[in-house]
């Protein structure tokens, strides 16, 4: 086992931690030493219902193992709940210095099916869900002057996909809630960073697509090692650690691969305009020329195309990690991922 980060004596506060990714999360943080507060509503994927006992079946597991953690199951998008259960964090613990902002669920409709009533339950949750926490858990950690912020977005929110477009919006938002969140906390030791993970959960499982090749239903017993959330977690175990030296990023993570998610394409730059008896001439069209982004720049097939020069790790126990020179290959990230992949995995 790999221990190279831990998280003795900081505190965690984890929505949406009953079940997938979010219960792989609280687990891995807790093994590490964090205190944890396990949130989740308990309700069903497409968000029916209420069952306290999933996340005390969490702080169960938690505790068995001889760590420490406290179960909410209050709904996040309410700005009191959210109030109440860094309160709670704070209460128990005396501190909060991570959150992890996973909860949500899914609506899968076409486009033109998708009713206002299931966008604002879906906004409510992803968005303002993780707003009002942050909010809360934000002055807390000002006064500390130190806090980690992981926030959860999609493929639907980077890249879109037809059959969930109010989720993808919601995602989406919650890109930007995280960027604007690491601009304001910068200043006072809080970094806030997103992840758009993919892994075999009850949500991945549901999401529609219409390309054969990313049909996981087919060949779900094989994915199931490959895609175990417990490769994205080990990205969140990163961001929330001391250690973290990124700020404002995206990362894609799952099945052993992690990389920066920078969506650019191709734009224009303008000519410098030559200059008329002291003025400047006018611009048109043709004094633009076209450019590439420099920057990494994530494909509809998943891989990464690196048109500027980048740099290509590998560990000892043949993890394979692409990243550009913000993220190093000796970086603990890599550390903390290979701990999870039992065969070379390559990207």
């Amino acid at each position: 086992m790999n221990d190279a980060i831990r998280l003795d004596g900081r505190v965690a506060l984890i929505t949406g931690a009953g079940r997938g990714l979010g219960r792989s999360h609280a687990l891995e943080l807790a093994a590490r030493g964090a205190k944890v507060v396990v949130n989740d509503l308990g309700c069903g994927l497409f968000g029916e219902g209420e069952d306290a006992g999933v996340a005390e079946a969490v702080v169960r597991e938690i505790t068995d193992a001889g760590g420490s953690a406290i179960a909410n199951t209050l709904a996040i998008e309410e700005p009191n709940n959210a109030r109440q259960m860094v309160r709670e964090a704070v209460d128990a613990f005396g501190r909060l210095d991570i959150v992890v902002n996973n909860a949500g669920f899914l609506r899968r409709r076409p486009f033109l099916e998708h009713t206002p009533e299931m966008v604002d339950d879906l906004l409510a949750v992803h968005v303002k869900g993780s707003y009002f926490v942050s909010q809360a858990a934000f002055e807390v950690m000002l006064e500390q002057r130190y806090g980690r912020f992981v926030f959860t977005t999609s493929p639907g929110g980077t890249r879109g996909n037809p059959f969930v477009t109010a989720y993808g919006a919601a995602k989406g938002g919650v890109i930007g809630l995280a960027q604007a969140v690491a601009l304001a906390g910068e200043p006072h030791g809080i970094k806030a960073n997103a992840i758009s993970p993919f892994a075999a959960t009850r949500m991945g499982d549901a999401m529609e697509t219409t390309s054969p090749q990313e049909r996981m239903h087919d060949h779900k017993e094989l994915l199931s090692g490959v895609l175990d959330p417990r490769h994205a977690s080990a990205a969140v175990v990163y961001l929330a650690s001391e250690q973290c030296e990124l700020n404002h990023t995206i990362l894609t993570v799952g099945g052993g691969r992690i990389a920066s998610a920078i969506v650019i394409g191709e734009g224009w730059q303008a000519r410098r305009p030559a200059a008329h008896a002291g003025s400047r001439a006018r611009q048109s069209c043709a004094d633009y020329r076209p450019v590439v982004g420099i920057e990494p720049t994530v494909q509809r097939s998943g891989r990464q195309r690196l048109p500027a020069p980048g740099n290509r790790g590998r560990d000892a126990r043949g993890f394979a990690l692409r990243h550009n020179s913000r993220f190093p290959a000796a970086s603990p990230i890599a550390d903390c991922a290979a701990r999870f992949v039992e065969k070379p995995i390559w990207v």
